[in-house]
């Protein structure tokens, strides 16, 4: 698993403009289950790369953690934190 920094909330952080619009889009896709960095391009519709490094912002902020998939290493599941799923109930 891949460690966040420290957790989003005690960042000092709690507004929804310091999140980039495909940032909350990988998010609200994520309160539907586990998906791989492919899975999330396809749904959202934006390139590999830029998946990438929202996924590493959001993993640095506690909001999403990856797990390797115990089969095969090699393909990686992007998943909601608890405060992922707090942070977008805050939202609503």
């Amino acid at each position: 698993m891949i460690k966040a920094e420290k957790p989003y909330f005690e960042q000092g952080r709690n507004s929804a403009r310091e999140l980039r619009p495909n940032e909350v889009k990988i998010m609200l896709e994520l309160l539907s289950g586990s998906f791989t960095v492919n899975a999330l391009c396809d749904q959202i519709g934006s390139k590999q790369p830029e998946i990438s490094r929202c996924l590493a912002s959001l993993r640095n902020r506690g909001l999403v953690s990856s797990d390797n998939d115990s089969d095969d290493r090699r393909i990686v599941y992007n998943t909601l934190t608890a405060a992922g799923r707090k942070y977008l109930k805050d939202l609503s």
